[in-house]
Protein backbone atom coordinates (compact mmCIF):
# COMPACT_ATOMS: atom_id res chain seq x y z
CA UNK A 1 0.00 0.00 0.00
CA UNK A 2 1.49 3.55 -0.69
CA UNK A 3 1.49 5.52 1.54
CA UNK A 4 0.84 9.36 1.49
CA UNK A 5 3.54 12.16 1.43
CA UNK A 6 3.67 14.40 4.29
CA UNK A 7 3.04 18.07 2.51
CA UNK A 8 4.30 19.69 5.98
CA UNK A 9 7.35 17.91 6.12
CA UNK A 10 7.94 18.72 2.49
CA UNK A 11 7.87 22.25 3.14
CA UNK A 12 10.11 22.25 5.79
CA UNK A 13 12.77 20.53 3.50
CA UNK A 14 11.67 23.47 0.51
CA UNK A 15 12.58 26.24 3.56
CA UNK A 16 15.18 24.64 4.88
CA UNK A 17 16.82 23.75 1.66
CA UNK A 18 16.75 27.75 0.64
CA UNK A 19 18.38 28.37 3.88
CA UNK A 20 21.02 26.37 3.36
CA UNK A 21 21.58 28.04 0.02
CA UNK A 22 21.84 31.73 1.62
CA UNK A 23 24.10 30.47 3.83
CA UNK A 24 26.48 28.96 1.48
CA UNK A 25 26.40 32.08 -0.85
CA UNK A 26 27.43 34.24 1.99
CA UNK A 27 29.41 32.32 3.34
CA UNK A 28 31.58 32.40 0.14
CA UNK A 29 30.69 35.72 -0.67
CA UNK A 30 32.33 37.06 2.37
CA UNK A 31 35.49 35.14 1.62
CA UNK A 32 35.93 36.66 -1.44
CA UNK A 33 34.60 40.41 -0.70
CA UNK A 34 34.96 40.92 2.78
CA UNK A 35 31.13 41.92 3.19
CA UNK A 36 28.48 40.91 5.56
CA UNK A 37 24.92 41.60 5.20
CA UNK A 38 24.35 44.45 7.23
CA UNK A 39 20.46 45.24 8.46
CA UNK A 40 19.84 41.98 7.13
CA UNK A 41 19.90 38.48 8.49
CA UNK A 42 23.55 37.29 8.34
CA UNK A 43 22.89 33.48 6.87
CA UNK A 44 26.63 32.88 7.79
CA UNK A 45 28.70 34.50 10.67
CA UNK A 46 26.03 35.83 12.49
CA UNK A 47 24.31 35.18 15.82
CA UNK A 48 22.33 32.29 14.33
CA UNK A 49 24.20 29.27 12.49
CA UNK A 50 22.37 28.12 9.87
CA UNK A 51 24.35 25.63 9.09
CA UNK A 52 22.24 23.15 11.81
CA UNK A 53 19.60 23.34 9.68
CA UNK A 54 21.13 19.85 8.53
CA UNK A 55 20.28 18.59 11.69
CA UNK A 56 16.30 18.94 10.20
CA UNK A 57 17.69 17.26 7.21
CA UNK A 58 18.61 14.25 9.27
CA UNK A 59 15.82 14.32 11.85
CA UNK A 60 13.26 14.89 8.53
CA UNK A 61 14.69 11.41 6.88
CA UNK A 62 14.69 9.86 10.21
CA UNK A 63 11.25 10.04 10.65
CA UNK A 64 10.70 8.99 6.98
CA UNK A 65 12.46 5.68 7.91
CA UNK A 66 10.10 4.96 10.80
CA UNK A 67 7.76 2.51 8.64
CA UNK A 68 10.65 0.51 7.89
CA UNK A 69 10.89 -1.10 10.86
CA UNK A 70 8.03 -3.43 10.17
CA UNK A 71 8.85 -3.63 6.70
CA UNK A 72 12.43 -5.00 7.91
CA UNK A 73 10.87 -7.09 10.51
CA UNK A 74 8.56 -9.07 7.80
CA UNK A 75 11.60 -9.65 5.65
CA UNK A 76 12.54 -6.59 3.75
CA UNK A 77 16.55 -7.89 3.10
CA UNK A 78 19.44 -5.53 3.33
CA UNK A 79 19.80 -5.33 -0.66
CA UNK A 80 16.09 -4.30 -0.53
CA UNK A 81 16.36 -1.50 1.38
CA UNK A 82 20.48 0.04 1.11
CA UNK A 83 20.10 -0.47 -3.06
CA UNK A 84 17.29 2.08 -3.14
CA UNK A 85 18.40 4.91 -1.20
CA UNK A 86 21.82 4.26 -3.39
CA UNK A 87 20.04 4.57 -6.33
CA UNK A 88 18.01 7.49 -5.12
CA UNK A 89 20.79 9.34 -3.77
CA UNK A 90 24.60 8.61 -5.39
CA UNK A 91 23.74 8.79 -9.22
CA UNK A 92 23.71 12.78 -8.69
CA UNK A 93 26.40 12.80 -5.90
CA UNK A 94 28.80 10.98 -8.74
CA UNK A 95 28.40 13.41 -11.43
CA UNK A 96 28.35 16.45 -9.18
CA UNK A 97 31.22 15.30 -7.90
CA UNK A 98 33.27 15.29 -11.41
CA UNK A 99 31.57 18.27 -12.52
CA UNK A 100 32.85 20.24 -8.84
CA UNK A 101 36.43 18.89 -9.74
CA UNK A 102 36.82 20.95 -13.05
CA UNK A 103 34.86 23.90 -11.50
CA UNK A 104 37.61 23.82 -8.32
CA UNK A 105 40.58 23.66 -10.71
CA UNK A 106 39.70 26.59 -12.99
CA UNK A 107 38.34 28.26 -9.51
CA UNK A 108 41.81 27.54 -8.04
CA UNK A 109 43.52 29.26 -11.20
CA UNK A 110 41.24 32.50 -10.73
CA UNK A 111 40.91 32.45 -7.05
CA UNK A 112 44.17 30.94 -5.69
CA UNK A 113 44.60 31.64 -1.99
CA UNK A 114 40.65 32.67 -1.16
CA UNK A 115 39.81 31.06 2.48
CA UNK A 116 37.28 28.98 1.12
CA UNK A 117 39.14 27.07 -1.24
CA UNK A 118 38.54 23.38 -0.15
CA UNK A 119 41.50 21.83 -1.45
CA UNK A 120 42.91 20.15 -4.39
CA UNK A 121 40.58 18.11 -6.30
CA UNK A 122 41.60 14.64 -6.94
CA UNK A 123 40.29 11.00 -8.64
CA UNK A 124 40.29 9.67 -5.22
CA UNK A 125 38.37 12.33 -4.39
CA UNK A 126 35.72 11.81 -7.04
CA UNK A 127 35.43 7.90 -6.18
CA UNK A 128 35.35 8.91 -2.57
CA UNK A 129 32.08 11.35 -3.28
CA UNK A 130 30.50 8.81 -5.92
CA UNK A 131 30.23 5.91 -3.47
CA UNK A 132 29.08 8.31 -0.88
CA UNK A 133 31.88 7.91 1.46
CA UNK A 134 32.58 11.62 0.99
CA UNK A 135 32.57 12.25 4.82
CA UNK A 136 31.64 10.52 8.36
CA UNK A 137 33.17 7.50 7.20
CA UNK A 138 37.14 6.56 7.83
CA UNK A 139 38.64 9.35 5.10
CA UNK A 140 39.02 12.52 4.89
CA UNK A 141 36.57 14.84 3.07
CA UNK A 142 37.80 15.90 -0.34
CA UNK A 143 35.67 18.61 -0.09
CA UNK A 144 34.21 18.71 -3.77
CA UNK A 145 30.86 19.27 -3.69
CA UNK A 146 31.06 20.08 0.26
CA UNK A 147 27.68 20.32 0.84
CA UNK A 148 26.98 16.67 0.29
CA UNK A 149 28.84 15.74 3.29
CA UNK A 150 25.26 15.43 4.85
CA UNK A 151 24.40 12.57 1.59
CA UNK A 152 27.34 10.50 2.84
CA UNK A 153 26.40 10.93 6.72
CA UNK A 154 22.90 9.71 5.98
CA UNK A 155 24.07 6.62 3.92
CA UNK A 156 26.02 5.55 6.99
CA UNK A 157 22.99 6.27 9.11
CA UNK A 158 20.56 4.15 7.17
CA UNK A 159 23.00 1.28 7.28
CA UNK A 160 23.30 1.63 11.17
CA UNK A 161 19.47 1.60 11.19
CA UNK A 162 18.96 -1.34 9.31
CA UNK A 163 21.55 -3.33 11.66
CA UNK A 164 19.82 -2.21 14.43
CA UNK A 165 16.08 -3.23 13.20
CA UNK A 166 17.71 -6.51 11.93
CA UNK A 167 19.51 -7.67 15.36
CA UNK A 168 16.93 -6.58 17.17
CA UNK A 169 14.65 -8.92 15.42
CA UNK A 170 16.93 -11.69 15.90
CA UNK A 171 17.52 -10.73 19.79
CA UNK A 172 13.56 -10.18 20.16
CA UNK A 173 14.52 -6.71 21.78
CA UNK A 174 12.79 -3.06 20.70
CA UNK A 175 14.82 -1.88 18.10
CA UNK A 176 14.40 1.65 20.04
CA UNK A 177 17.02 0.63 22.49
CA UNK A 178 19.83 0.51 19.58
CA UNK A 179 18.25 3.86 18.36
CA UNK A 180 18.77 5.36 21.15
CA UNK A 181 22.23 4.23 21.86
CA UNK A 182 23.48 5.38 18.74
CA UNK A 183 21.65 9.07 19.21
CA UNK A 184 23.55 8.77 22.67
CA UNK A 185 27.09 7.91 20.94
CA UNK A 186 26.52 10.84 18.64
CA UNK A 187 25.94 13.28 21.54
CA UNK A 188 29.03 12.12 23.33
CA UNK A 189 31.26 12.27 20.09
CA UNK A 190 29.83 15.53 19.33
CA UNK A 191 30.54 16.63 23.06
CA UNK A 192 33.81 15.59 23.41
CA UNK A 193 35.52 16.25 19.92
CA UNK A 194 36.23 12.54 19.03
CA UNK A 195 37.49 12.68 15.76
CA UNK A 196 38.00 8.95 14.83
CA UNK A 197 37.01 6.54 11.60
CA UNK A 198 33.31 6.25 11.65
CA UNK A 199 32.76 8.45 14.90
CA UNK A 200 33.58 12.03 13.98
CA UNK A 201 31.83 15.47 14.07
CA UNK A 202 30.15 15.10 11.00
CA UNK A 203 29.16 11.17 11.70
CA UNK A 204 27.81 12.22 15.23
CA UNK A 205 25.65 14.95 13.78
CA UNK A 206 23.95 12.23 11.48
CA UNK A 207 23.75 9.96 14.53
CA UNK A 208 21.89 12.30 16.86
CA UNK A 209 19.48 13.93 14.78
CA UNK A 210 18.73 11.02 12.32
CA UNK A 211 17.77 8.74 15.42
CA UNK A 212 16.16 11.36 16.99
CA UNK A 213 13.81 11.54 13.84
CA UNK A 214 12.87 7.77 14.14
CA UNK A 215 12.26 7.87 17.49
CA UNK A 216 10.46 11.47 17.39
CA UNK A 217 7.96 9.67 14.68
CA UNK A 218 7.32 6.66 16.58
CA UNK A 219 5.53 9.16 19.22
CA UNK A 220 3.84 11.17 16.86
CA UNK A 221 1.03 8.82 16.89
CA UNK A 222 0.58 9.20 20.47
CA UNK A 223 -0.35 12.76 20.41
CA UNK A 224 -3.68 13.01 20.41
CA UNK A 225 -5.04 15.69 21.40
CA UNK A 226 -4.05 18.17 18.96
CA UNK A 227 -4.92 21.64 20.39
CA UNK A 228 -2.68 20.55 23.89
CA UNK A 229 0.07 19.95 21.65
CA UNK A 230 -0.07 22.77 19.57
CA UNK A 231 -0.25 24.82 22.41
CA UNK A 232 3.09 23.35 24.00
CA UNK A 233 4.91 23.54 20.50
CA UNK A 234 3.93 27.16 20.29
CA UNK A 235 4.83 28.01 23.40
CA UNK A 236 8.09 26.03 23.30
CA UNK A 237 9.27 27.75 20.01
CA UNK A 238 8.00 30.98 21.32
CA UNK A 239 10.41 30.63 24.49
CA UNK A 240 13.38 29.62 22.75
CA UNK A 241 13.26 32.26 20.16
CA UNK A 242 13.18 34.67 23.20
CA UNK A 243 15.83 33.02 24.88
CA UNK A 244 18.01 32.53 21.87
CA UNK A 245 17.34 36.28 21.48
CA UNK A 246 18.24 37.32 25.00
CA UNK A 247 22.06 35.28 24.74
CA UNK A 248 22.59 36.51 21.40
CA UNK A 249 22.33 33.25 19.98
CA UNK A 250 25.34 31.65 22.30
CA UNK A 251 22.98 29.50 23.92
CA UNK A 252 25.09 26.48 25.33
CA UNK A 253 24.79 22.98 23.60
CA UNK A 254 22.58 24.71 20.44
CA UNK A 255 22.75 21.87 18.63
CA UNK A 256 21.19 19.61 20.70
CA UNK A 257 18.12 22.00 22.00
CA UNK A 258 17.11 22.55 18.37
CA UNK A 259 17.11 18.89 17.55
CA UNK A 260 15.44 17.99 20.62
CA UNK A 261 13.27 20.74 21.45
CA UNK A 262 13.06 23.16 18.65
CA UNK A 263 12.53 21.34 16.00
CA UNK A 264 10.41 18.74 17.13
CA UNK A 265 8.22 21.55 18.29
CA UNK A 266 8.36 23.44 14.72
CA UNK A 267 7.35 19.93 13.16
CA UNK A 268 4.18 19.46 15.76
CA UNK A 269 3.30 22.63 14.77
CA UNK A 270 3.24 22.56 11.19
CA UNK A 271 1.00 19.77 11.08
CA UNK A 272 -1.65 20.83 12.81
CA UNK A 273 -4.94 20.64 12.00
CA UNK A 274 -5.08 24.99 12.67
CA UNK A 275 -1.94 24.73 9.84
CA UNK A 276 -2.99 22.17 7.92
CA UNK A 277 -4.19 24.72 4.86
CA UNK A 278 -0.86 25.91 4.66
CA UNK A 279 1.53 22.96 5.13
CA UNK A 280 -0.52 20.29 3.90
CA UNK A 281 -1.19 21.48 0.11
CA UNK A 282 -0.14 19.18 -2.77
CA UNK A 283 1.77 22.44 -3.80
CA UNK A 284 4.56 21.59 -1.13
CA UNK A 285 4.97 18.01 -2.27
CA UNK A 286 5.76 19.27 -5.95
CA UNK A 287 8.41 21.33 -4.98
CA UNK A 288 9.85 19.04 -2.38
CA UNK A 289 10.67 16.64 -5.26
CA UNK A 290 13.13 18.81 -6.93
CA UNK A 291 15.06 19.57 -3.52
CA UNK A 292 17.61 17.35 -3.33
CA UNK A 293 18.25 18.14 -7.09
CA UNK A 294 18.82 22.07 -5.87
CA UNK A 295 20.79 20.86 -2.38
CA UNK A 296 23.10 18.61 -4.62
CA UNK A 297 23.65 21.49 -7.32
CA UNK A 298 23.73 24.84 -5.43
CA UNK A 299 27.73 24.80 -4.56
CA UNK A 300 28.71 24.08 -7.92
CA UNK A 301 26.34 26.85 -9.44
CA UNK A 302 28.32 29.46 -7.21
CA UNK A 303 31.67 28.23 -7.95
CA UNK A 304 30.44 28.92 -11.76
CA UNK A 305 28.85 32.07 -10.88
CA UNK A 306 32.19 33.44 -10.17
CA UNK A 307 34.42 31.68 -13.20
CA UNK A 308 32.25 33.76 -15.14
CA UNK A 309 32.26 37.38 -13.54
CA UNK A 310 35.73 37.70 -14.73
CA UNK A 311 35.46 36.76 -18.05
CA UNK A 312 32.25 39.31 -17.89
CA UNK A 313 34.50 41.57 -16.53
CA UNK A 314 32.60 42.15 -13.17
CA UNK A 315 33.04 42.37 -10.11
CA UNK A 316 32.40 39.46 -7.50
CA UNK A 317 30.99 42.25 -4.99
CA UNK A 318 28.66 43.23 -7.31
CA UNK A 319 26.58 39.89 -6.56
CA UNK A 320 27.91 39.76 -2.75
CA UNK A 321 24.86 40.98 -1.80
CA UNK A 322 21.35 40.73 -1.17
CA UNK A 323 19.60 41.25 -4.19
CA UNK A 324 22.25 38.71 -5.50
CA UNK A 325 21.93 35.97 -2.81
CA UNK A 326 17.68 35.64 -3.79
CA UNK A 327 18.31 35.95 -7.55
CA UNK A 328 20.36 33.03 -6.95
CA UNK A 329 18.10 31.40 -4.92
CA UNK A 330 15.29 31.77 -7.38
CA UNK A 331 17.58 30.90 -10.14
CA UNK A 332 18.50 27.38 -8.16
CA UNK A 333 14.37 26.52 -8.69
CA UNK A 334 13.88 26.20 -12.41
CA UNK A 335 17.67 24.99 -12.88
CA UNK A 336 16.61 21.97 -10.31
CA UNK A 337 13.96 20.97 -11.76
CA UNK A 338 15.53 20.98 -14.92
CA UNK A 339 18.28 18.68 -13.19
CA UNK A 340 15.23 16.12 -11.53
CA UNK A 341 14.03 15.82 -14.99
CA UNK A 342 17.00 15.29 -17.01
CA UNK A 343 19.48 13.78 -14.49
CA UNK A 344 17.96 12.59 -11.19
CA UNK A 345 14.84 10.97 -12.26
CA UNK A 346 16.70 9.32 -15.24
CA UNK A 347 19.67 8.26 -13.76
CA UNK A 348 18.06 6.88 -10.77
CA UNK A 349 16.27 4.41 -13.08
CA UNK A 350 18.75 3.29 -14.72
CA UNK A 351 20.81 2.57 -11.27
CA UNK A 352 17.95 0.92 -10.08
CA UNK A 353 17.00 -1.22 -13.27
CA UNK A 354 21.21 -2.32 -13.25
CA UNK A 355 20.21 -3.12 -9.78
CA UNK A 356 17.15 -4.80 -10.51
CA UNK A 357 19.04 -6.97 -12.95
CA UNK A 358 21.74 -7.94 -11.50
CA UNK A 359 19.54 -9.17 -8.25
CA UNK A 360 16.28 -9.50 -9.69
CA UNK A 361 15.44 -12.12 -6.88
CA UNK A 362 16.34 -9.56 -4.47
CA UNK A 363 14.74 -6.16 -5.50
CA UNK A 364 11.22 -5.65 -6.09
CA UNK A 365 10.06 -2.59 -6.62
CA UNK A 366 8.40 -0.61 -4.15
CA UNK A 367 6.03 2.15 -4.33
CA UNK A 368 7.53 5.46 -5.13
Amino acid sequence: MKSERNHALDMLKVFATIFIIFHHYQQDGQGITGQTFHCFVDFYGGNFNFGYVVELFFLISGMCMFPYIQKIAQGLTFYQFYARRVSRLLPLMAVSGVVSAMLLILYDRIYSGNEFYLGKPSFFGAVLQALGMQDGWAFANPSLNNPTWYCSVLLLCYILFYGIVYWSGRLAVSPFYGMAFFLLLGCGIGTYGINLPFLNGSSSRGFYAFFAGVLLAAFMPKIKAWRYSVGVSLLTVLLFAVDFKRANGQLEYLPYLLTFVFYPALIVLVQSNPLARVTGARFWGRWAKITYSVFIWHFPAYLLLFLLLPVLHLDPACVANQAGMLLFACVMQPLGWLSYCLLEKPLNQKVSDALLAARPEMLPREGK
